[in-house]
């Protein structure tokens, strides 16, 4: 569901771009586009209504927009938390999902992250979200996933100001909207050596990637309005990993291979599912 309402908002920002005949393409859009994001909307409103009546005292994603100090209308609480769930659950799965995929192509990387994780943690309970703090090869491979597979690959659009600016050497005229792709600037040969390879060495000081830019990879954004939730994410992304990793072998299902190539976007990527082999840890 959230991959189509993607693109149905991906659409709806289209529009925009054309507001003398947007009404007319309007009409030629299916009707399954906006049924779903309706289905969307209805099912935060009552997610949201759920989270009102359970009256908690804890602090959660949701108490900050829930404070009436902060005086939100409920349309507006409901926005916010449609958001956060486009934001925090697509992207997250595909984060996995790509890291899972790319460690079965290199088995190198595989049986490194492999040691890691089962040579620092003796049982699952030791799993945490301090403990996992140690580890460097894990979070490295998933840096490296989010490189050559960034959740969010498309332009973030931002508007130039009425009164033009200089942008990396190149005069903007104001009200101008500039933006990255954060896919092309992250596999340019411009920026990494070898991009399309998985390597999470070069996250970790290997000289032979001296050269490469990293600061152009910036999946979460930068500035004020950057992915808030990127500790989070993170957190979650190095927990769920790890427990896998300890718990499980896992090789790669015949029919998913390349499954990284031919997915289309819209904001976020319409990934196929990942289809892997399990077998449990035998200790």
């Amino acid at each position: 569901m959230i991959f189509e309402v993607m693109k149905y908002r991906g659409f709806m920002q289209a529009l925009n771009y054309y507001p003398s005949v947007s009404s007319t393409l309007l009409r030629l859009l299916p009707k399954s586009y906006a049924e779903t994001f309706a289905t969307h909307k209805q099912l935060t409103h009552e997610k949201v209504q759920r989270r009102i009546e359970r009256k908690v005292t804890y602090n959660d994603l949701t108490a900050n927009l829930l404070n009436p100090d902060h005086k939100l209308e409920r349309y507006q609480i409901d926005g916010n938390c449609s958001t956060l769930i486009i934001a925090g659950s697509e992207t997250t799965s595909t984060a996995l999902s790509a890291t899972t995929y790319y460690l079965t192509q290199y088995p190198e990387a595989k049986a490194k992250v492999i040691q890691e994780v089962r040579s620092t943690f003796q049982k699952p309970g030791e799993i945490t979200s301090i403990s996992v703090n140690q580890l460097k090869y894990l979070p490295a491979c998933f840096t490296e996933a989010m490189r050559r597979f960034p959740p969010g690959p498309a332009v973030f659009p931002r508007r130039v100001p009425r009164e033009g600016a200089w942008v990396a050497g190149h005069w903007i005229p104001g009200g101008m909207q500039v933006g990255i792709c954060h896919f092309a600037a992250n596999n340019s040969r411009l920026n990494f050596q070898d991009p399309k390879r998985f390597i999470p060495e070069r996250w970790l000081g290997d000289p032979a990637y001296a050269k490469d830019d990293r600061h152009a990879m910036q999946v979460f954004s930068v500035g004020p309005r950057n992915c808030l939730g990127q500790s989070l994410a993170k957190l979650e992304l190095h927990l769920v990993l790890c427990r896998f990793i300890w718990e499980f072998d896992w090789e790669l299902s015949p029919e998913s291979e390349n499954w990284d190539h031919d997915t289309p976007v819209f904001n976020t990527w319409g990934v196929k599912p990942l289809r892997i082999f399990l077998t449990p840890v035998s200790r």
